[in-house]
């Protein structure tokens, strides 16, 4: 099982009950897959609360990633979220969560070292076949050396 598989396994289980596979996982971004099959709701196509989960989880991937090794480990955690829905999702999805701009990422991380707490908004796309099926955005905290939320 690739790293950040293991990772979302471990830390929500709900990722493998929403059959959540890993397609690419960089400091440019995080890409993941979903069946529609797990995630039907009664019209046939995905339920709206599994887009939601897994955008919610690409957007933490993509976070945790980005602090990983920094001593003491941080916690990353959503604050707030906000999801538009285009149109139903009628196959397999996938989440991409792409880096913010450099700016953000900079000003991230020297509010992070500074205060040892910071925040970041984070966009993931939700996609079928047929296109852009969702919009998600994200506000994750991040905090050094304390438990999260």
């Amino acid at each position: 099982m690739p790293p950040l598989a293991a990772l979302l396994a471990t830390h929500f289980p709900v990722s493998r009950h929403l059959g959540v596979r890993v397609r690419e996982a960089s400091a440019r971004r995080v890409i993941l897959d979903a069946p529609l099959a797990p995630n039907r709701n009664r019209a046939g196509t995905a339920f709206a609360g599994s887009l939601n989960a897994v955008a919610t989880l690409a957007g933490w991937a993509w976070l945790t990633l980005a602090v990983r090794g920094l001593e003491p480990e941080p916690q990353v955690v959503l604050q707030d979220s906000a999801i538009t829905y285009h149109r139903p999702a009628e196959s397999a999805f996938r989440a991409t969560c792409a880096a913010p701009p450099a700016e953000e990422i900079e000003r991230f991380t020297r509010t992070l070292a500074r205060r040892g707490r910071a925040r970041l908004r984070l966009t993931v796309g939700l996609l079928t076949k047929a296109g852009t099926v969702a919009t998600f955005t994200g506000r994750y905290v991040v905090t050094r050396g304390s438990a999260g939320a």
